[in-house]
């Protein structure tokens, strides 16, 4: 039997080896897009934000993927979410609201996927 070194060697030669690092997601910029499976979806207790907000994670070709979409969107969108499901996210930029504040908008799309133990559309 190889070391732990050694099967990691081979797991990362072969395409195996999974990098568990979560990239943050910073929505700067129209038009950015991340595409991928929801993996987690939780409430976040701290946050700069004054209404509570949810935390996307999603595996996506680049790894994973952590993401907040905001108050307005999780309204919108987090029923919609089941773990397992492929969604598309684009972020569309803001859009000015009464008293200074504003708001992220973005496009969301989702298709297929397989829902998994625990999720709403799991069977029972």
């Amino acid at each position: 039997m190889s070391n732990y070194q050694e099967q990691y060697a081979a797991a990362e030669k072969a395409g195996k080896a999974e990098s568990l690092n979560i990239i943050i997601q910073r929505w700067t910029e129209a038009g950015q897009t991340v595409v991928g499976k929801v993996v987690l979806i939780e409430d976040m207790r701290v946050s700069k934000f004054k209404n509570a907000v949810k935390r996307y994670l999603m595996r996506t070709d680049n790894g994973l993927v952590s993401c907040v979409l905001g108050a307005a969107a999780d309204a919108g969108f987090a029923s919609m979410f089941r773990i397992g499901q492929l969604v598309a996210i684009t972020y569309r930029g803001k859009q000015q609201l009464e008293g200074g504040r504003s708001m992220n908008v973005f496009n969301v799309s989702t298709w297929g996927g397989e829902p998994v133990n625990g999720s709403p559309d799991a069977a029972s």
